[in-house]
């Protein structure tokens, strides 16, 4: 199994046009176990996506000390194969460096021509992994089956139905003369 800690950017179009790079990642990984680090609202990409495991939100803002959070937040994350951030700033740079990875990456643009960020971050992506892939499709994984769903909500109504129950049987029994 390969271990991937990926930094997603923070806005959700960007988040979105990095799917195609993820994407790839999975190809050339298809056993791949992948924890997403990121905003709320960006993470939310993710969360069918048959090879995440795991969802980290970004909370370090809030915090007083950012940079200590950040690599405690690093080192409790456990050891990767590979850790990448899609993201500029010197504090993702950091979170990558605390990482505990083998491989290491932060995203830099790697041209000043005007391209699309798709390619860029699948450019950033093939650099990494020493690669030559082309970007795909932008991809955003849906709620698995319907069925799963239908059985979720069958499992809590059942849940629901068992708890009334009881309640009633309490308050029956408490009415009841002695």
């Amino acid at each position: 199994m390969y271990k991937v800690l990926i930094e997603v950017p923070t806005w959700l179009g960007d988040c979105v046009m990095a799917t195609p790079a993820i994407e790839n990642i999975v190809n050339l990984h298809p056993d791949a176990n992948i924890t997403i680090f990121g905003s709320a609202v960006s993470t939310k990409v993710f969360e069918h996506h048959p090879n995440v495991q795991r969802i980290v939100i970004d909370d370090s803002r809030k915090q007083k000390f950012r940079i200590f959070h950040l690599y405690k937040q690093a080192k409790q994350l456990g050891g990767f194969d590979c850790a990448i951030s899609f993201r500029r700033t010197l504090v993702s740079k950091l979170f990558v460096w605390f990482s505990k990875a083998t491989i290491k990456g932060s995203y830099r643009r790697y041209t000043k021509q005007a391209i699309h960020q798709v390619i860029r971050y699948n450019d950033f992506v093939n650099t990494v992994f020493k690669t030559n892939t082309t970007a795909s499709q932008l991809t955003i994984y849906k709620i698995q089956s319907l069925p799963r769903l239908l059985n979720l909500i069958k499992n809590c109504l059942a849940l629901i139905l068992v708890l009334l129950t009881a309640v009633l049987s309490v308050g029956i029994q408490k009415s009841l003369p002695r």
